[in-house]
């Protein structure tokens, strides 16, 4: 998504074949992290955050697509946390701790 901005980094391309095991899949959007943040912080700064780029079709300032990028991940670890659960795997705590860790820890998980 972020390369839509014009940010050159190293990284996974959609012609490429899906990876075959979790580990492929880990190093993988590690590298492609690592890469990318090294990309904001040389080729950004504060004014190049409001250059807007379309992004699907509307003009937007990197600093928003930067953001959309952001909760973009958002969403998807919540979709991991919900397949893991569903496979019976233990959850590990992101922004907190998880239902699972409560107890772990000696507290009561909050009701909601």
């Amino acid at each position: 998504m972020i390369s839509k901005t014009g940010l050159l980094f190293e990284g996974a391309t959609s012609e490429q074949d899906a990876p075959t095991s979790a580990k492929k899949i880990a190093d993988q959007y590690r590298q492609t992290n690592e890469a990318m943040v090294s990309a904001i912080k040389e080729q950004w700064n504060d004014q190049s955050l409001k250059e807007e780029h379309d992004m699907f079709g509307r003009q937007m300032p990197n600093g928003a697509s930067l953001l959309l990028v952001i909760l973009h991940q958002t969403h998807h670890r919540g979709q991991m946390t919900v397949l893991m659960r569903q496979a019976g795997l233990k959850v590990p705590g992101i922004y907190g701790p998880s239902q699972e860790e409560w107890s772990a820890i000696g507290m009561e998980p909050p009701k909601l």
